[in-house]
């Protein structure tokens, strides 16, 4: 087995993108089943989410070298991210929570970090966006992972493990 000692710094970046770019496969794998019985506002956060992961999957998989590198997609991709941002809160409304939602009650137990999560994902990925325009991969990467690192603290915090 391979340990994150044994990478070299050159290699360690890779590594962890395909960690992640794993994780995302997963979930692509079960939102299918997640988005059984989601209706209204429910199914239209579980859709933005969705896209959100798609386009961290595209732009990992460019990053990656799995897909040509699309500076012009990385933006496009980071702007669908931003825009799904500024529209979480709205997604979220008192009481929506339950069912086959994935949403922890800390979203309005503690919407103020909530909220101030969604911010950071759009700042982040507006970001990520304008960087991709320089066509610096390493900007481009260390942009992606500050995109995924929101990701990860919102998912952590505010959503339920699955079932």
């Amino acid at each position: 087995m391979i340990g994150v000692q044994s990478l070299t710094m050159a290699k360690r970046p890779f590594f962890f993108a395909a960690i992640f770019s794993g994780f995302l496969l997963l979930l692509a794998g079960n939102i299918a089943v997640a988005h059984m019985g989601a209706a209204g506002v429910v199914k239209q956060r579980m859709d933005a989410m969705s896209d959100i992961g798609k386009a961290m999957k595209e732009i990992g998989a460019m990053l990656r070298g799995r897909l040509s590198f699309d500076s012009n997609r990385v933006a496009a991709n980071a702007q669908n991210i931003a825009a799904h941002g500024r529209a979480i809160p709205s997604l979220f409304p008192a009481g929506s929570g339950g069912g086959v939602s994935e949403a922890k009650n800390s979203i309005w137990t503690d919407r103020a970090a909530f909220d101030w999560i969604a911010r950071d994902l759009v700042s982040n990925a507006e970001a990520l966006a304008v960087t991709a325009a320089t066509g610096d991969r390493a900007a481009v990467d260390a942009r992606y992972k500050a995109v995924a690192a929101t990701c990860k603290d919102c998912h952590r915090t505010f959503r339920a493990k699955k079932r």
